[in-house]
């Protein structure tokens, strides 16, 4: 709901928050209000962003991957891939394993640079880390994976 997105904002950086649900925007635009910063809250799908292309130095990426359907996630990488300025990096912290009951869908290096690579992405070492959210609390990584610029990227439509 926007925490993140507030604290970068309130060190002076731009901020573009997407989320797919109004409520976590409403609440994120409070949070902000409250904060006393501005940030550009905008509504959409992880498969469909609402940012131009190569526009962004860093996206992060916490907990939205790990609900994205394996058959999704390729467009994921893309879109990823287009927003991102040559040199932008993706940090991403999502479950490590499924948890079926929670609908979580864990991911591994093989994954990711199945899926990133093609588009130029590096991808660093996966850290463990410990999610923690309403609905519970996973194993996930924390990973950054990094465009180097002059890196030929594939763009999927």
């Amino acid at each position: 709901a926007g925490c993140e997105a507030v604290f970068l904002a309130s060190r002076g950086v731009h901020v573009i928050g997407v989320d797919s649900s109004p409520v976590a925007l409403e609440l994120a635009r409070e949070r902000a209000d409250d904060a006393g910063v501005t940030v550009d809250w905008r509504e959409g799908d992880a498969a469909r962003l609402p940012v131009d292309d190569d526009s962004v130095d860093l996206a992060l990426e916490r907990g939205c991957f790990h609900v994205i359907p394996r058959r999704r996630r390729a467009r994921f990488a893309s879109e990823v891939a287009r927003v991102l300025r040559p040199g932008g990096r993706l940090l991403m912290r999502s479950a490590r394993e499924d948890d079926e009951e929670a609908g979580v869908i864990g991911f591994d290096r093989v994954e990711l640079e199945r899926l990133f690579e093609p588009h130029g992405f590096q991808c660093g070492p996966l850290e463990p880390v410990r999610l923690e959210s309403r609905a519970g609390g996973w194993d996930g990584w924390k990973v950054v994976l990094t465009v180097p610029p002059g890196a030929p990227r594939r763009r999927i439509i």
